[in-house]
């Protein structure tokens, strides 16, 4: 019998408990577009239910620096400092996973996330910037399902 074992997306070595920045994307299953849809000319995401039950428990997480609920996924960028005692970017993204999940009463989420360590100025205000304008940009998007 073969036994699947998933590769990890984290860092090797690398405490994601750590003080620091990390940009964070969490995915719907299936790529569904379940929480709205994009006004690409106002550069605006038009939320439905869905997105705006998202939007409740993000507004729930004090590390969230900034962030934008895409259609089919959602992006973050959150803060670790020493105010995030005991709080880790895998336990941050798990919570927020189950609690939309409870609310719904299903799970809408790919399994996992992606992530990147925020390393300069530099690359927190192209990250920044990339999430302020995700919508103007969605069909260009990697994301992007018609």
């Amino acid at each position: 019998m073969y036994n699947f074992t998933r590769k990890s997306n984290r860092l090797d070595n690398y405490d994601y408990s750590s003080n620091g920045l990390y940009f964070v994307t969490v995915c719907v299953k299936d790529m569904e577009c379940l929480f709205g849809r994009v006004d690409i000319e106002n550069n605006l995401v038009i939320l439905n239910d869905a997105g705006r039950k998202v939007d409740f428990y993000i507004q729930k997480i004090d590390e969230v620096d900034n962030y934008i609920i895409m259609p089919n996924h959602i992006h973050f960028i959150f803060r670790l400092d020493k105010d995030s005692e005991n709080k880790s970017v895998q336990r941050i993204v798990s919570g927020f996973k189950r609690a939309v999940s409870l609310d719904f009463g299903f799970s809408p989420w790919q399994k996992s996330f992606h992530d990147h360590i925020i390393k300069s100025y530099e690359d927190y205000a192209n990250i920044w910037n990339y999430v302020e304008n995700n919508a103007h940009k969605w069909k260009a998007d990697c994301f992007y399902i018609e």
